[in-house]
């Protein structure tokens, strides 16, 4: 697609960008002060401190497990109001588009990703925010996607730890979106990446750290 003619505004995006962090923080300092001015002086009154010490872990890995469906819904909810569904083609930086795939990234952090990886379940949230994955997939923890209905996936396709599938890339103040397709049986090894607008073979294999 050709290059856009229009220009984002850095000082109109960095002050909503301000603003959203600003929300962020007023909201994440009063879940952190109910956790722990409440929640935890309770769990040790009623536990003891040693006994808390040990569970803490598990408490960590439980709030975590609750946490998951929120964190994904909220993201799968933001994802149709935002974007709705991604296409390839060239925006401009600190534009609408650039200003509301950041809002989308951002909130996507919060979601506790790695708690999924290499189960059934990571390849059934990534296809409800739209990738196209086959049957039989393996997705190591750490993977690393961006805008999920450009990613194409075929049956027994095998992604590494920490693999990179660069579907939204930023060059020249401009934010690049586009298709990747992996084909079937194709292996991705550890901290593999690949570009926008690129087609892995089928049974091909991505040495690790390759580009």
């Amino acid at each position: 697609p050709p290059r856009p003619e229009e220009r984002g505004s850095a000082l109109l995006c960095g002050l909503a960008q301000v603003a959203v962090m600003a929300v962020e923080l007023l909201i994440g300092a009063q879940i952190f002060y109910a956790l722990a001015f409440h929640l935890f002086p309770w769990v040790l009154r009623l536990l003891g401190l040693i006994p808390t010490v040990l569970l803490m872990p598990a408490i960590g890995f439980a709030l975590a497990l609750l946490w998951l469906p929120i964190g994904l819904g909220s993201v799968i909810l933001a994802k149709r109001l935002l974007i709705g569904r991604y296409t390839a083609g060239q925006h401009p930086v600190w534009g609408g588009v650039y200003l509301r795939h950041w809002l989308l990234a951002h909130l996507n952090l919060g979601v506790p990703w790695r708690l999924l990886g290499g189960t059934v379940f990571l390849n059934a949230a990534l296809r409800m925010l739209g990738a196209r994955i086959g049957p039989r997939v393996h997705i190591h923890g750490g993977v690393a996607l961006g805008a999920w209905d450009l990613i194409d996936i075929g049956p027994d396709v095998s992604l590494g730890r920490d693999v990179a599938l660069r579907s939204v890339d930023f060059r020249d103040q401009t934010m690049f979106l586009g298709p990747i397709r992996i084909g079937a049986g194709a292996t991705l090894d550890t901290r593999a990446g690949v570009g926008h607008h690129t087609d892995i073979g089928a049974g091909a294999c991505l040495a690790p750290l390759a580009l």
